[in-house]
């Protein structure tokens, strides 16, 4: 099983460091990247039962691509992720996953998704932290308020976090169900959840939304707000980006338009991949760990 489990490992992390040169390049990941480490990993997967004489190997791989399906759409229509790093979060599903039973294959998926989320926010945090630094001359008057209108109407969302929060950690602490020093980090954590969409929030309007020619718009630019035509008619903002005929439309009616890039994440998923294949090899590894804890 070594062998079957490196070179899905491997297959991966090629992928994945391919995903990100073109990301940070050209800032999005082409759709034939993202279905073609689909279809090798399960390629993979399929050659390997057939050699086995195992169907388990392969399905595993079925389960997982479904099972990140159901991520990547849930962090794309939570406006989290753009349409590229979902159909990489997906195809990432054939091969997160590398035990042989499918529940040890559930552990595979929480501990990368755990990593993920832990790296892409110290990641998120890190880039918009520059990102600020940059532009803080020239823009921390907007900053300040725009952070502070996001804040004002929130209010009612930070008290019911906040409450969540606390009754959370005296639940856990007085039926003991997790140690203290594990539990308080993570509530903590959620109590932060307003404050940091707040942060996002921020970020987008003021660093993230530039005025480009319209002769320069691409086919899934994100437009930063609904725009209306001169004939009446309206293209839409929304998170599945400029479609053709779209662009076509704000060429003939404007010079400019204004647009909002997002971050370049893809190096995200690399080093939360890099962690995950460094844990399954490593001498303390989370996985039986968690096995043992939860069966």
């Amino acid at each position: 099983m070594i062998g079957y489990e490196l070179m899905l490992l491997v297959i991966g992390a090629v992928w994945l460091a391919a995903a990100a040169v073109f990301d940070v390049k050209t800032k999005e990941v082409p759709n034939w990247l993202n279905f073609s480490l689909l279809i090798i990993a399960l390629a993979f997967r399929a050659l390997y039962s057939v050699m086995a004489w195992d169907y388990w190997p392969f399905v595993n791989g079925i389960i997982g691509a479904g099972v990140f399906f159901l991520l990547a759409n849930i962090f794309y229509y939570s406006g989290m992720f753009g349409g590229g790093d979902a159909k990489l979060l997906m195809a990432l599903g054939a091969v997160i996953g590398v035990s042989y039973g499918w529940q040890d294959n559930f552990i595979n998926y929480l501990i990368f998704v755990l990593l993920f989320l832990i790296v892409g926010f110290v990641y998120g945090v890190l880039m918009s932290a520059a990102l600020i630094a940059k532009n803080w001359k020239k823009k921390g008057k907007e900053i300040k308020k725009e952070f502070s209108g996001q804040y004002k109407s929130k209010k009612v969302l930070f008290l019911i976090t906040l409450l969540t929060a606390v009754v959370v950690l005296g639940m856990l602490y007085k039926y003991n169900l997790f140690d203290i020093w594990i539990a308080f980090p993570v509530v903590i954590a959620l109590a932060m959840l307003p404050l940091m969409w707040v942060y996002a929030r921020t970020i987008e309007n003021t660093l993230m939304v530039k005025k480009v020619l319209t002769d320069n718009l691409r086919e899934g630019d994100w437009l930063y707000r609904d725009v209306e035509l001169k004939n009446g008619g309206v293209i839409k903002s929304n998170f599945d980006g400029l479609t053709k005929s779209e662009v076509e439309m704000l060429r003939k009616n404007f010079r400019e338009a204004r647009i909002k890039e997002g971050v370049v994440f893809v190096p995200a998923f690399f080093i939360s991949y890099l962690a995950y294949a460094a844990l399954w090899y490593s001498e303390w590894s989370p996985f039986s760990w968690a096995l043992n804890w939860l069966l």
